[in-house]
């Protein structure tokens, strides 16, 4: 059977695929529950040792007796492997600098606007989802309106950001919220001009 399972096989049979998988997984599984000491990281192993097998497949001489000891050398280099990620992982991670707050930038930020405006704070800002944080605005004496940008208090994330009107001018009263934006999703792209 395992001539014929390797013939087709380096034929690239999708079927003996199949066939490879219902006649050694419990083999590979074992050896990688032993390799691992845990039964969800095995079945990971399993998983990883089949679809290697498969872009492997050229590489397996057309000549040999059971298909068991080349699973279980790639079962044992995905072990490997996957345990050389982890650390890498893990000592990428101890890397990372431990004090993860954000200082308070506002000061910065107040430092750096023209004399023409001046920033001021507003509490209990709300967004268009109805998320309150505080908004930072830049008061201008030349326009009915202001613009907030609102963030979050704790984390400083930017919820979204509103207008409102600076005084009664056209069928608008002063401090009528005049638009209105919510930030609710973030994703990232590949490239420029890509949507998520």
């Amino acid at each position: 059977m395992d001539t014929n399972l390797r013939t087709r096989i380096r034929a690239g049979d999708h079927d003996a695929s199949g066939d490879l998988f219902d006649a050694y997984a419990r083999s590979v599984c074992n050896h990688a529950f032993r390799l691992t000491g845990d039964w969800a990281a095995a079945e990971d192993v399993v998983s990883l040792t089949f679809l290697d097998a498969w872009r492997l497949r050229e590489r397996l001489d057309a000549d040999g007796g059971s298909l068991r000891p080349w699973l279980l050398g790639i079962a044992t280099n995905v072990t490997r492997n996957t345990r050389r990620a982890a650390r890498r992982h893990a000592a990428a991670v101890a890397r990372l600098p431990r004090d993860t707050t954000v200082r308070d930038h506002a000061e910065e930020v107040a430092g750096r606007v023209d004399d023409a405006g001046r920033l001021a704070l507003v509490e209990n800002a709300a967004d268009a989802a109805g998320r309150t944080g505080v908004a930072i605005t830049r008061e201008d004496p030349d326009h009915p309106t202001r613009d907030e940008w609102i963030f979050d208090e704790e984390t400083q994330e930017f919820l979204g950001e509103r207008s409102v009107a600076r005084e009664d001018h056209a069928d608008v009263e002063e401090g009528t919220v005049t638009g209105n934006t919510a930030v609710l999703r973030r994703a990232v792209v590949d490239k420029p001009g890509q949507r998520p």
